[in-house]
């Protein structure tokens, strides 16, 4: 019922929208040109991000959670997620192999599954001796997430390869760059665009379990490079990501709308 609705959501109504149509990726606005909309009437519009409501999350200090989740003087890997963007068994490989190369690390895990996803990545850590590796934080109130995201000295953001993926935009992603996180994730959609490989973030090929992997164990045995990409990850977000600089768009979008071109 959700692909059958998506479905008319993105080809019914653009076909029949007054003026002009914002989407919020590159794929979907090569399908809506596929459509026959001309290029004047479709403006990209990503999601962004806003100063007001993230200015405390620079000043997020890890070390009193780290302390009381057990992670104090270990390198931790954080799954910030819904678990709805990648194959749970993918996603064990990947921290299996992380594991075996940097036997002092931890995964973090914060969000909830809308099926139960999280009590099946526990079963499979469990039962690759790995249950001790894995702490899971579950559902984090927005007042708690700044500190929880600034626990993990790498962020590992996987996501499939799939036209759905491809077509969204992910509020969780301008988090962990918000958060000041390097981020490790699939070069998938809007990935590409808001990240820039090995500057701002690092893009791996998608699906690649070793790669991911490597960039992991990188990441984790490099502080400095660390540091770095954490650092342009935030300028980045805010320079262009930032709401104050996306309603600019958005109010463009609205003239061409009102002058009927």
């Amino acid at each position: 019922m959700q692909k059958a609705f998506f479905q008319w959501q993105e080809t019914f109504l653009p076909r029949h929208c007054a003026r002009v149509v914002t989407v919020v990726s590159r794929t979907l606005q090569t399908q809506m040109w596929g459509l026959g909309l001309p290029p004047e009437r479709v403006v990209y519009l990503p999601n962004g991000v806003d100063r007001h409501r993230y200015a405390s999350w620079e000043r997020a200090d890890p070390a009193p959670l780290r302390e009381r989740l057990g992670l104090s003087g270990h390198p931790v890997v954080l799954l910030y997620t819904r678990f709805d963007r990648f194959a749970l068994g993918r996603a064990v490989e990947v921290l299996s192999s992380v594991a075996r190369e940097a036997p002092e690390v931890r995964f973090l895990v914060v969000g909830r599954g809308f099926f139960g996803e999280e009590e099946a990545l526990q079963r499979e850590m469990a039962g690759r001796g790995l249950g001790e590796k894995l702490v899971y934080a579950g559902w984090v109130s927005e007042e708690e997430l700044p500190a929880y995201l600034s626990v993990g000295d790498v962020a590992y953001y996987p996501m499939d390869d799939n036209l759905i993926n491809r077509a969204s935009g992910s509020m969780k992603l301008l988090e962990l760059l918000v958060a000041g996180r390097a981020v490790v994730t699939d070069a998938v959609g809007e990935n590409r665009e808001v990240l820039e490989d090995r500057r701002s973030g690092w893009l791996t090929p998608a699906g690649d379990i070793s790669a991911q992997a490597e960039a992991l164990v990188t990441l984790l045995q490099s502080p400095e490079m660390r540091r770095s990409l954490g650092e342009a990850a935030r300028r980045r977000v805010w320079q262009e990501y930032d709401w104050g600089y996306l309603v600019e768009r958005a109010e463009r979008a609205y003239s061409l709308a009102r002058k009927g071109r």
